[in-house]
């Protein structure tokens, strides 16, 4: 996980398409390679963005090591953001981070542990003699926190997702 949020990082929303996540890259690389140093007008500048390539850059200079690390995070943003696979995983684990920070998770427990009702619910017990109850839609969502359903415990539900294409029932 990134220590900051890759949409922040291309200014856009989290529901943003691709072709709005492009522009906004392509907008921002242009931003983070041209020197900031030149004055408006200033002929000499446009010759000079080459020399604000990350590639280019003197490393030992503070001003330059801030400018490379944003085109680093700028090029990271896009090389996940673009990508429809490597996105939703960003996105499950920012959902993840999010839920876990909002309900701090008392237990990971494994779904074979659970009790399964045969119509796709599970069920797991709390020590409080409530339950933890999530159904297989709830999975399929990407949602694996199951609150108790008498005191303000949770739990990470953990499992694997099969693959249907497999006949024989391995994951």
């Amino acid at each position: 996980m990134s220590e900051f949020d890759l949409y922040h990082v291309l200014d856009v929303n989290p529901a943003a398409s691709f072709e709005e996540i492009k522009r906004s890259y392509h907008s921002l690389i242009k931003q983070s390679t041209v020197s900031k140093a030149f004055l408006p007008g200033d002929k000499s500048s446009l010759g000079a963005a080459c020399d604000w390539h990350p590639d280019k850059l003197d490393h030992n200079s503070n001003q330059n090591s801030g400018a490379s690390q944003m085109y680093d995070r700028i090029d990271k943003a896009w090389q996940i953001l673009s990508n429809d696979e490597s996105r939703r995983k960003y996105n499950r684990q920012i959902k993840e981070m999010k839920t876990s920070q909002e309900y701090p998770i008392n237990e990971d427990v494994d779904i074979d542990d659970m009790e399964d009702d045969g119509d796709g619910n599970y069920a797991y017990d709390c020590r409080c003699g409530g339950t933890y109850n999530i159904s297989e839609n709830d999975l399929d969502a990407g949602i694996n926190i199951a609150p108790c359903t008498i005191c303000s415990l949770t739990i990470r539900i953990l499992y694997a997702v099969q693959d249907s294409d497999d006949d024989n029932g391995h994951l």
